[in-house]
């Protein structure tokens, strides 16, 4: 047997032993998980039972303000960012709004070209907004 026979002989046993490896590795994940069982009524981990509570605290709205339509059928989790006392906002269609937290009164509204995908951030005056064009348009805190 030549040295290249003896090699081919190796790599075929590996190959074997191998292959024989992740089919034990498969089917002993296929035991864990019963096919019969995939659809039995049978809850592992059941939800707590309710307990019964007292409301401490009685939430009203202190405002609201529209920034925009909406997302369509777009999901773009659009999130406002909170910069000391301003809550910056923004909308899918360029909608971006400046609001004052405490009373919900309209610092600046502005327009920006192109659809908004990304969610506002802002910090130490500086508002960043991302566009569905990959561009991150930034600003100082009174215009976009």
């Amino acid at each position: 047997m030549s040295v290249f026979q003896l090699h081919n002989v190796n790599f075929h046993a590996l190959r074997a032993t191998s292959l024989a490896g992740v089919m034990l590795v498969t089917l002993s994940a296929c035991s864990a998980m019963n096919p019969l069982n995939w659809f039995s009524d049978d809850e592992v981990n059941p939800p707590a039972e309710l307990q019964d509570f007292t409301r401490e605290v009685s939430m009203q709205r202190a405002w609201s303000v529209n920034v925009g339509n909406g997302q369509g059928n777009a999901y773009n989790k659009i999130t406002p960012a909170l910069d000391g006392s301003t809550l910056y906002a923004a909308s899918v269609n360029g909608n971006v709004v400046a609001v004052n937290a405490d009373n919900g009164d309209i610092i600046w509204r502005t327009r920006i070209d192109g659809t908004i995908t990304g969610g506002v951030g802002a910090r130490n005056g500086l508002v960043m907004i991302g566009t569905e064009e990959a561009e991150a348009r930034m600003a100082a805190r009174c215009t976009l």
